[in-house]
């Protein structure tokens, strides 16, 4: 795992937060069935399994859904760097390519944080495959911004 030396590793109870957070608050992963694996500031690992109901003709994983599995990585990353600070991210740009087709398998994306300044934030992601084959490679841009935002209740 890559590093990124902005800030110190959680501790085992702040892990255990933005875990919880996570559970109750990202719904969309459940939807497409992402799993949070591993989270540290600067850092973020997910899994998606293949299922039918995410791929197109061939069994092929459709390319938005490795996109959006990119980005959540990369966000997530951003997130917990940025946690305890008042200051949230939301990404401005993203630019991914697709190395190989995404064949039924579990597929793994970690990101790292390159970049957080006071304003943007800059982060990669790999995707690979259960056999460690790259998939997908994601660079992205994020504003950062400060928390100000309302609470949104959802039904």
């Amino acid at each position: 795992m890559r590093v990124w030396h902005g800030r110190a590793p959680f501790t085992a109870e702040e892990k255990a937060r933005v875990l919880d957070w996570h559970r109750s608050e990202a719904h969309y992963f459940g939807l497409l069935g992402l799993r949070l694996v591993d989270i540290e500031p600067g850092y973020c690992k997910l899994e998606l399994p293949f299922k039918r109901e995410i791929s197109h003709g061939r069994g092929i994983v459709q390319g938005g859904i490795l996109t959006t599995l990119a980005d959540s990585c990369i966000a997530h990353a951003t997130g917990a760097a940025l946690r305890g600070q008042e200051r949230h991210s939301t990404t401005i740009e993203l630019k991914i390519n697709f190395i190989r087709p995404a064949t039924p398998s579990l597929f793994t994306a970690e990101a790292w944080l390159i970049h957080l300044g006071s304003r943007t934030a800059i982060g990669e992601a790999e995707i690979v495959n259960e056999e460690g084959k790259l998939i997908a490679k994601c660079l992205s841009s994020l504003m950062v911004l400060p928390d100000g935002r309302e609470k949104v209740s959802v039904p």
